[in-house]
């Protein structure tokens, strides 16, 4: 068996790219071949790397395919549904839209994409999905996927490099300059709570601490008016000496600010799993942290938990003044990370977690009783049409079409791809039947002109339905531009030379009036 990766871009400098290379490596120990797919075959990681577009190709029944969600990734979807292979989802959670709608249009309208992209997975050929932590597990189950389906797998890191990374000298003198250091780091989103956490330190000044608050992470230029909102914020609550913005940080300069800060603080408002979280707990470094999220499931009893600009304030007076407690704290934070996150713990979950999906899949096999129902969309001589794909596909689950949209996925991997297995398929293909079935498909009264393969594709494509409504010319006139660019090459069956339906495939595009 081999086992595909997929992500949207793999960067060794972020939790998702993180996450996939710990996998790849855990393959490897195994003895098991990994490989690794991006939209473009591009990556700044050594390893070899191929497209999306060869994910079927170099993939067949025996294998298993890796995606790993963060964003609205259409082509990725798009490949899953091709697949040969079986397919499991790695769920990084998205940031909802409301967040950074006041402060990015663009950010927003990618997030909400990749939020609605969300609700098509449970309808995809998905053998099981992974959530970071049970709060992104959970928020799959909400949006329909099954629930004997869902795991929770913590990502891998390289929280190791960054324990054997040497001090800053720089990075130290100028922590150890100060009285009371609290160490935020990520990316300065809107999400991140940043705002909040500025008039809580403003506050906790206020009652008498000396502390001060270094945030390091990367700025997204697109972001900036979420960093004016801040640098307001400092002004306003006259913070300017008692926060600095430290920027993206070398290996270094971040494992210093672990090493010699003495409090970990993160008020993110939305949070699918917090590597920064654990990182700070495998430097012992105690945690102040929001109740949001999946932080409480995180950190469990390695942190403090606030919600409020007083109960946050609260709390930094108190473990500015508490040393005992802080350091127990701390304490409970490297047992937490010894326990729960350290790369042995999370290659063993992540193993257990391949092989409860295998068994899993091996359960749900059909047996000999599979129902597929009598409603098949009125297709010419359905049950042997159906039965004749069946006699190739892999094993399908006992209730594989207990729904319309279930059977229509299915009308559409014969199109695709079943087809291709089967020549008794191919032949009833080229049934003039079945050229008068799809000419006879029904259509909003704006795609009247559309050709029998248009129809076809329209109605049993997923995203081509989801995506053009055909309700006027303008929808129609986008579909039309769609097929010409992407759509004719979906059910190539439509194209082969030998096919006596290709003089009516291959007809002008209709025009829309």
């Amino acid at each position: 068996m081999r086992v595909g990766l997929m992500t949207p871009g793999l960067n060794p400098n972020d939790a998702v790219g993180n996450d996939l290379l710990g996998q790849y490596a855990a393959l490897a120990r195994r003895g098991v071949e990994a490989m690794v797919f991006t939209p473009t075959g591009d990556s700044d990681a050594a390893v070899r790397v191929w497209r999306y577009a060869d994910a079927d190709l170099v993939l067949g029944p025996d294998d298993l395919l890796l995606y790993h969600y963060c964003i609205g990734d259409l082509p990725a979807l798009q490949a899953m549904r091709r697949a040969r292979c079986r397919v499991v989802l790695k769920y990084h959670n998205v940031t909802p839209a409301a967040f950074l709608a006041p402060f990015s249009v663009e950010f927003a309208r990618t997030s909400r994409i990749g939020r609605e992209l969300l609700t098509e997975l449970p309808e995809l050929p998905i053998e099981g999905f992974i959530g970071d932590s049970g709060y992104n597990s959970e928020e799959l189950r909400r949006l329909g996927a099954p629930a004997d389906r869902l795991w929770v797998a913590p990502p891998f890191h390289a929280i190791d490099r960054l324990l054997g990374a040497s001090d800053d000298p720089k990075t130290v003198a100028e922590l150890n300059s100060r009285a009371f250091n609290i160490v935020w780091v990520g990316r300065i989103a809107p999400n991140k709570g940043l705002d909040l956490m500025l008039r809580s330190l403003a506050r906790a000044v206020g009652e008498g601490i000396d502390a001060h608050l270094h945030i390091v992470g990367a700025q997204d230029p697109r972001l900036q008016p979420y960093r004016d909102l801040l640098e307001r914020v400092i002004t306003e609550t006259k913070l300017g000496g008692r926060c600095t913005f430290q920027g993206g940080a070398t290996l270094g300069r971040l494992a210093s600010f672990y090493r010699h800060s003495q409090l970990f603080w993160t008020a993110s408002q939305h949070e699918g799993f917090c590597v920064p979280a654990v990182e700070a707990m495998a430097f012992g470094l105690p945690v102040l942290s929001s109740r949001e999220g999946a932080l409480p499931e995180t950190c469990g009893e390695a942190a403090r938990y606030a919600g409020t600009t007083r109960e946050f304030a609260n709390q930094v007076v108190g473990l500015v003044c508490d040393d005992v407690g802080r350091r127990q704290l701390g304490n409970i934070a490297r047992a937490r990370y010894e326990r729960c996150f350290r790369p042995a713990v999370l290659t063993r979950r992540f193993d257990a977690v391949l092989a409860e999906i295998d068994g899993a899949f091996a359960a749900r096999r059909a047996p000999a009783t599979l129902d597929v129902g009598d409603e098949w969309f009125e297709l010419p001589q359905a049950t042997d049409f159906i039965a004749a794909a069946l006699r190739v596909t892999d094993p399908l689950p006992t209730n594989a079409f207990k729904s319309r949209d279930r059977r229509a996925d299915f009308v559409d991997w014969i199109l695709r791809e079943g087809w291709r297995r089967s020549p008794d398929l191919r032949r009833r293909l080229d049934d003039p039947a079945f050229a008068e079935w799809a000419d006879q498909i029904e259509t909003p009264l704006a795609a009247t002109p559309l050709t029998g393969p248009m129809r076809v594709l329209w109605r049993f494509h997923r995203f081509a339905n989801a995506r053009f409504d055909l309700q006027n010319r303008q929808g129609v006139a986008d579909f039309l531009r769609w097929y010409a660019r992407e759509g004719a090459a979906i059910h190539d069956f439509w194209r082969d030379d030998q096919s006596p339906r290709r003089r009516q495939s291959e007809l002008a595009s209709p025009q829309v009036a």
